[in-house]
């Protein structure tokens, strides 16, 4: 199976189906393709390094803690936007759970709003949701609050308590994609187990 696919990338295929993984639901199923192409793969010391990072760790036990297991993918692009994390997976950018976090003015905390990946926030509906003036996060606030750099900021494992709100368009899609802790790598998950790991509130905060 998959005979044209080059040695290295048939190895690095391997490693993962042999863990059960599979890359993107919709059009066209799963498709090994997406992570196979040459220029995508990485070399095999590089995956294994980055899944022993230890904001990828921090995820990873955060993750088997709410029974999911495996579900951490390493990608050779990078995910630091989700437009380029869907062209990595091969899927929709609607199935990217976007983490963006912004500043509470008022109590100097940080907000993690996880949405659609092909939305946008609307701000004065999200000032409606958190009854406090709302403001753009610097990288060296993101990385304070949630112990994670910008791009990796996953749904889960953070050094301190966030408050998560779910955009409810990510309920359009069977699964999605988040942030694992890295910028290459990305975890799988439905709608429903993002808001039972992060217990967050479902609102409407996109933009029409």
């Amino acid at each position: 199976m998959h005979d044209d696919i080059p040695k290295e990338s048939k190895i690095f295929h391997d490693r993962f189906e042999s863990r059960g993984r599979r890359y993107c639901s919709g059009p066209g199923g799963y498709n090994p393709r997406a992570l196979l192409l040459p220029d995508r793969v990485l070399p095999l010391s590089q995956p294994a390094a980055i899944e022993q990072h230890a904001s990828v760790v921090r995820v990873r036990d955060a993750l088997g803690a709410q029974g999911l297991v495996d579900r951490i993918v390493v990608l050779s692009d990078s995910t630091r936007t989700a437009q380029m994390t869907a062209d990595a997976l091969g899927c929709k950018v609607a199935q990217i759970a976007n983490s963006l976090v912004f500043r509470l003015m008022a109590s100097d905390q940080a907000l993690l709003v996880l949405s659609s990946g092909a939305k946008r926030v609307d701000m004065k509906r999200l000032v409606a949701v958190t009854a406090e003036p709302v403001g753009k996060a610097d990288a060296n606030f993101v990385r304070d609050k949630t112990g994670f750099v910008i791009g990796g900021v996953a749904p889960v494992g953070h050094s301190q308590p966030l408050r998560r709100p779910v955009e409810r368009s990510l309920f359009a899609f069977d699964e999605i994609w988040a942030a694992a802790g890295h910028p290459h790598t990305v975890f799988r998950l439905t709608p429903n187990e993002l808001v039972r790991i992060t217990n967050a509130e479902i609102v409407a905060v996109a933009e029409t």
